[in-house]
């Protein structure tokens, strides 16, 4: 029986020894990293937005000119922000084909075309704090579940920087404003935390079939030796 017990616990703890590993490396790479710091705020400022010059004749304009145009079912809300110096509505609403987002002006109400290159790095530059040189510019229409940019608004840009850690800004097109940064240690921490929940797309499924296996085989160990240490006493004690 001991024999046994004793190669349970020694297959069960070289199945999960790496995992355990990885569970408490990314304990202490998380408990260790200053949050603010891996969401990159280090990075950014953030404009201030001022309602003093918006009149709200204007915002009604803006409503009833999305009525006559679209199937409006819902508003989720409408915001004041301001993009290169300029004061624009946005607006968040539903439609039957899903949902949808609209920028107009808050001096007059006249709609405004999403960002385009030139407009998405100027906002990028304007909101990144350090002076670097821009190395690299992608227009991102969709993105794979496991990408660094995942759950964000799309179609966005996607402004990276020549500065250590090589951080990237990214612009939604239709919000237009920054609505991620990324950079290595947040890299590195995503890395960790796909290890800490064994979801290799979506990152954040903790229900998944492996990380259930893997916690019930480490308690196994746990278990297993607490057990072999029982047993191992008792005997000492009966000599």
């Amino acid at each position: 029986m001991s024999l046994r017990l004793r190669s349970l616990h020694r297959w069960l703890a070289i199945t999960v020894g790496l995992q355990w590993l990885a569970w408490i490396g990314g304990g202490i790479y998380f408990a260790w990293s200053d949050l603010d710091w891996i969401h990159g705020d280090h990075l950014i400022r953030r404009p201030s937005t001022s309602l003093r010059e918006i009149s709200p004749a204007v915002v009604a304009g803006v409503l009833e000119y999305l009525r006559r145009r679209e199937t409006v079912t819902a508003w989720r809300d409408v915001a004041f922000v301001e993009i290169l110096g300029e004061a624009v509505i946005r607006v968040h609403y539903r439609t039957p084909a899903g949902r949808r987002t609209a920028l107009f002006s808050a001096a007059d109400g006249h709609p405004l075309p999403p960002l385009d290159r030139e407009r998405a790095v100027a906002v990028a530059r304007a909101a990144f704090t350090a002076d670097a040189p821009v190395v690299e510019v992608t227009y991102l229409r969709e993105v794979p579940a496991d990408h660094e940019y995942r759950g964000r608004p799309l179609p966005a840009w996607a402004v990276t920087f020549a500065r250590p850690g090589r951080p990237t800004v990214y612009v939604a097109a239709e919000e237009g404003v920054v609505s991620a940064v990324r950079h290595d240690g947040w890299r590195v921490f995503d890395f960790l935390w796909m290890l800490h929940t064994l979801d290799f797309h979506g990152r954040d499924d903790i229900d998944n079939p492996l990380l259930r296996a893997l916690s019930l085989a480490a308690l196994g160990v746990v278990a297993s030796g607490y057990l072999l240490y029982a047993r191992r006493r008792k005997a000492v004690l009966q000599r």
